[in-house]
């Protein structure tokens, strides 16, 4: 559940545990703290950055591979469907921040405006609400999918 593409930064963020040197994907992490008394310290193994603490969960996205290794080489195009995207929950959060927003759903909103993967189509948006709020109620979900729709259309630009 994240951008495609060979150009994207690097998705599945490692990290090295510092105390025994496990490697750990990012949503291990947490898991390994339980089990490893010391684990205090991490080290993201593509950009070498140590993370203190729970500081490690800002961490989601870091250089690419090409970028790493080719250094002054490496182009830096900008990923089209990142742009998209964060066009789209730009859009998104004007569009939820409106005062017409009725009082019931407005703690979905705010939930929903936490995540920066909201998709664009209804189906997924649908689908991502259920699994992700857990909303299954199909009169909510309409009335969420009817807020964030207005954002679809740019007409509303000035």
């Amino acid at each position: 559940s994240g951008p495609r593409g060979a150009s994207s930064p690097a998705v599945m963020v490692f990290f090295v545990c510092e105390a025994c040197n496990e490697s750990l994907k990012k949503n291990k992490v947490e898991a390994h703290s339980y089990t490893c008394r010391n684990c205090w310290v991490l080290t993201c193994v593509d950009c070498n950055k140590q993370f203190n603490g729970d500081t490690y969960a800002a961490h989601n996205a870091c250089v690419s591979e090409a970028q790493r290794y080719e250094g002054k080489l490496y182009d830096g195009r900008t990923n089209k469907g990142d742009v998209k995207q964060a066009l789209w929950i730009s859009r998104v959060q004007a569009c939820a921040s409106e005062p017409t927003v009725q009082a019931h759903l407005r703690p979905h909103v705010e939930r929903l405006l936490q995540h920066d993967n909201i998709p664009r189509k209804r189906a997924k948006f649908e689908n991502f609400a259920k699994n992700s709020l857990r909303l299954h109620d199909a009169k909510t979900l309409g009335a969420l999918w009817a807020i964030f729709e207005k954002a679809a259309t740019p007409a509303s630009a000035p």
